[in-house]
């Protein structure tokens, strides 16, 4: 038996990863939910999760490198609103980098797709860019 560094629980030692010999501080669980927090904050790990949630959806030749580096240069393609990454709370989400298709018809391929905010996305949806532009042109007057 061993206890687990994170979570305190005591587990028999196949619940324990093992590299060279030596047994991991934390159980599998933790490592687990550790490593996966830990790519969600990284660009790498952030691009990866959006090409896998695109695939869903449509063919991707769009590479995880391109994504990356939408993601590293910080800010929305459209916007320029800075990205959050990796944190919870009030405009995360929206701040949050999302895969936009440029023309919502084709798939994402790497001249139809740009690394926007979800919030752009989100308003964008299945319309086109003059679509947001309208929305936004209409809520303004009224700010």
């Amino acid at each position: 038996m061993k206890t687990c560094a994170k979570c305190g629980a005591q587990k028999p030692l196949t619940d324990f990863y093992a590299y060279g010999g030596k047994v991991k501080g934390k159980c599998k669980p933790c490592w687990s939910a550790d490593t996966a927090a830990r790519l969600l904050e990284t660009p790498r790990g952030v691009a990866n999760r959006l090409i896998a949630g695109a695939r869903k959806r449509r063919p991707v030749t769009v590479s995880v490198e391109q994504i990356e580096a939408g993601i590293v240069r910080g800010a929305c393609a459209v916007t320029g609103l800075p990205f959050v990454i990796g944190r919870s709370g009030t405009g995360a989400r929206a701040l949050a980098p999302s895969i936009d298709r440029i023309d919502p018809s084709l798939d994402y391929t790497p001249t139809n797709t740009q690394v926007v905010c979800w919030l752009y996305n989100r308003a964008k949806g299945d319309g086109s860019h003059e679509d947001v532009l309208m929305l936004a042109e209409a809520l303004c007057p009224k700010l």
